[in-house]
């Protein structure tokens, strides 16, 4: 029912996106195929949303290449089923961790993937906006959250491993035993 709802909100939200990003002027007449407009830019670059294809679901977003680097407008297409994803914990190029949710354009921050850029604290590992203490809390990534949870009794210490939360029915979608310590959840967005 939540998916539902989150769904049916992000179809009555996403036809607006083109006038709330747009400069505020008459919009331009667009191509109605391919990501390209009449504006001439047909590598798919963009200004604003008028120079992106018509459609509820073809908008102009930052985007950049990883490296924390200049960045650059593209026409992006949210893909019909961007709502039916989970959140996952990302890095920021400004050092730090984020919840990331699964349609494009939901980001405020560019995301950083060089290695070892986001570092958490000693005994931490980084889940969402926060981070979780090894061997006491695993990461939920969750359709709405990104959260950090005690681990079961049985599960503390040397026992917090994805083998020790199978058994008792916390695995859901995946589970991933990071390197240097953590267990992170993925909830599958159900």
């Amino acid at each position: 029912m939540r998916k539902m709802l989150y769904f049916v909100g992000m179809v009555l939200v996403i036809p607006l996106l083109p006038l709330a990003c747009s400069d505020g002027g008459t919009q331009t007449s667009t191509s109605t195929t391919g990501s390209a407009s009449s504006s001439g830019m047909g590598d798919g670059s963009c200004v604003d949303d008028s120079d992106c294809t018509v459609g509820f679901n073809n908008v102009c977003l930052p985007t950049d290449d990883g490296m924390c680097g200049p960045q650059t407008k593209k026409c992006v297409e949210y893909p019909p089923s961007c709502g039916e994803g989970t959140f996952t914990t990302v890095c920021g190029c400004d050092g730090k961790s984020h919840a990331k949710g699964p349609c494009p354009g939901e980001l405020t921050y560019q995301i950083d993937t060089r290695p070892d850029k986001c570092v958490p604290l000693a005994g931490t590992f980084f889940c969402g906006d926060g981070a979780c203490n090894i061997g006491a809390q695993y990461c939920v990534e969750e359709d709405t959250s990104v959260i950090c949870v005690d681990l079961p009794a049985e599960c503390l210490g040397a026992q917090a491993t994805c083998a020790c939360l199978g058994p008792i029915g916390m695995m859901s979608c995946g589970c991933t035993e990071l390197p240097g310590g953590g267990i992170v959840i993925n909830g599958c967005g159900i």
